[in-house]
């Protein structure tokens, strides 16, 4: 890394502190007023599972306890997630205090992980550290998961963390996939990119305690483990067309567990395959990017899960820092255009859809046609990407190989 490379960054960390703080205005105005949507459902969830009442049972069912409230019939929760979401949703409390514990939790593990990520890429530049810490604490997927009361982007915080620490820290490592595991289709792709990288401690660390969990729950509500998976699966299903949770394979069918499951085997198959292909000698730090990447895979419809993003992005400007070509400044300006992509393009879904409502009596064809054009586009720049990085960094370390 030479002085003069570092000189000129200085110009991109104006632009991005440039581009942040005005993300940080719209931050400002969502978090004036948190949304809470879903923070009410996945708080009941885990109370109902700490007063030990299988929450599968109480499905869409009238039957309830009024100061907890009704568990919806298309609700999402894993059978090791009822108790580990605690976490993040703190059933423990009053669902007023939980509110509060949600907020606080989620700035320090923000503030966290943003510290865990920049002493990390401290190590290969201090200009490229100090652009990493500001993508990471005023990221828009993380806001907008904070105003929506969803734990997506702690989640994702874990997961990074998870691999900042895994080779000093596999304990504290294993403990962090342990909790991202309760959005297995986040975690999943990150524990098979573990162990393709050949970090197996906090994968089997994650799942004693997953496994834990799962019996804990069992105990509690006296339910069979097998049973509880079964009702997870069969139940968290959700029929309706056009899923916006469905993925990548939300063309091919409106049955959103088959869409999942099938956005999370691309998104294997698509890091696994980038993985393999990277060059051994490149900084292992950023070796998992495909993973993180393909996680975007199902959630690119829904932004809470996208603060994975940030190590994808930094690569990028890596290896603008790195690279002799100067066209790798194009890349990395467009690895940035990647992440911030889906936060764009929600804002036109929004957008668009007040503009149609106001001068259209069918507006829901063209809404569905906007929303799904929106989404491919945003998912082919990041297949893209992906394997654009994944030969320039073989290029770069292994410039004997051919492509």
């Amino acid at each position: 890394m030479t002085a003069s490379k570092d000189f000129k960054l200085n110009y991109y960390l104006v632009i991005f502190l440039a581009i942040y703080l005005s993300l940080s205005f719209r931050a400002i105005y969502i978090l004036s007023d948190i949304a809470y949507t879903d923070f009410a459902t996945q708080w009941r969830i885990c109370a109902y599972t700490l007063k030990g009442i299988n929450i599968y049972s109480l499905r869409g069912s009238s039957e309830f306890i009024p100061e907890i409230g009704e568990i919806s019939s298309g609700f999402h929760a894993s059978p090791w997630g009822c108790l580990l979401q605690n976490i993040f949703y703190g059933g423990f409390l009053s669902l007023d205090n939980a509110k509060i514990y949600f907020v606080i939790a989620s700035i320090i593990v923000l503030i966290t992980a943003s510290c865990v990520i920049y002493s990390k890429v401290k190590k290969f530049s201090s200009h490229l550290a100090l652009i990493t810490l500001i993508i990471s604490l005023f990221s828009p997927f993380y806001m907008m998961s904070f105003h929506e009361g969803n734990a997506g982007g702690m989640i994702c915080a874990f997961l990074l963390m998870a691999w900042a620490l895994c080779d000093e820290h596999k304990f504290i490592s294993g403990v962090l996939i342990a909790f991202a595991m309760v959005k297995p289709q986040d975690a999943g792709i990150i524990c098979i990119a573990f162990l393709l990288l050949k970090k197996f401690a906090p994968v089997i660390i994650a799942a004693v305690i997953d496994i834990i969990s799962w019996l804990i729950v069992s105990i509690l509500t006296h339910s069979n483990m097998l049973q509880l998976l079964r009702d997870f699966i069969s139940g968290s299903n959700v029929n309706f067309n056009p899923n916006p949770f469905a993925g990548i394979f939300h063309f091919a069918t409106n049955n959103l567990m088959i869409a999942m499951f099938a956005s999370m085997l691309f998104g294997i198959i698509f890091a696994g395959l980038i993985i393999k292909f990277l060059p051994d000698n490149m900084p292992e730090f950023f070796k998992i990017y495909p993973a993180f990447m393909a996680v975007t895979f199902w959630s690119y419809s829904y932004n809470n899960d996208c603060y994975v993003l940030i190590l994808p992005a930094s690569l990028c400007l890596w290896l603008m820092m790195t690279s002799k070509r100067a066209w790798l400044w194009t890349l990395g300006n467009l690895g940035m255009l990647c992440s911030f992509s889906l936060y764009i393009f929600r804002g036109l879904n929004t957008n668009h859809v007040q503009a149609v409502n106001a001068v259209s009596s069918n507006s829901d064809s063209i809404i569905i046609i906007h929303k799904h054009l929106s989404r491919n586009i945003y998912e082919a720049g990041i297949i893209l990407l992906g394997i654009i990085m994944c030969l320039e960094l073989r290029k770069i370390f292994n410039d004997k190989v051919q492509i």
